[in-house]
């Protein structure tokens, strides 16, 4: 993974810490010509005679200051693609700041139903611990329907620990919010890279409001 490159005297006290940041790029760029591929199977806990939900997510660094990618869905239980999305996200130029910004605009939604523009701002730093190098990496949106439907507003927020070469640890909160409900849901999730380039995932997820769900999500991550 490439991050952003600061000027020297900042370079001399973060590149520790940006090593450590999280494998899909969030704030950070992905890299110029760089790949990352997520494959997940997610089981919800509440309904286990129900079939897994899989997923793969995809980025592509088309330059050094622009990531595309993009990420589809698909319900085992009634055999069709449930979700689909694609996005671009620009990266600010590097500079003494700590914080590596971007901006990106998601289009969400399947063969024309329910199409939604998700323009995003990003944030992120990464941070030393006395138990390794860490990183926050923070995301506020808006979720525009193109059609019908009232605009909702998102925050998702991480703050993760490598404490070390081959353990990562993740807390995220995801908050969504439109007219109707707020929804909110707590992530704590461990990857293991098995060889370079290469990491398990396993995340649980606790949906807190307006209902108490759990589902677990078990996947491969692949970065060349």
């Amino acid at each position: 993974m490439c991050y952003i490159a600061p000027l020297r005297t900042a370079w001399a006290v973060v590149f520790g810490l940006l090593l450590a940041a999280p494998a899909f790029s969030g704030a950070w760029p992905r890299g110029d010509g760089d790949i990352f591929l997520s494959l997940h199977t997610s089981q919800d806990m509440d309904g286990l005679d129900t079939y897994p939900l899989v997923s793969l997510y995809a980025e592509y660094g088309l330059t050094a200051a622009w990531t595309v990618g993009g990420k589809v869905e698909y319900d085992t239980q009634n055999l069709l693609f449930s979700q689909g999305e694609v996005f671009a996200r620009w990266h600010f130029p590097s500079s003494n700041s700590p914080f590596a910004k971007a901006i990106s605009l998601t289009v969400s939604g399947l063969e024309g139903d329910d199409i939604r523009a998700i323009p995003a701002f990003h944030i992120g730093r990464g941070f030393e611990t006395k138990l390794g190098g860490g990183w926050f990496d923070a995301k506020l949106n808006a979720d525009i329907p193109v059609s019908d439907g009232a605009t909702g507003y998102g925050l998702f927020a991480q703050v993760g620990l490598k404490p070390t070469d081959r353990l990562m640890t993740m807390l995220s909160i995801d908050v969504f919010t439109d007219d109707s409900e707020t929804y909110t849901k707590i992530m704590p999730a461990v990857a293991w890279q098995l060889r370079n380039g290469h990491h398990v995932h396993l995340e649980w997820t606790q949906t807190v409001t307006p209902a108490q769900i759990s589902k677990i999500s078990l996947g491969y991550w692949l970065e060349f």
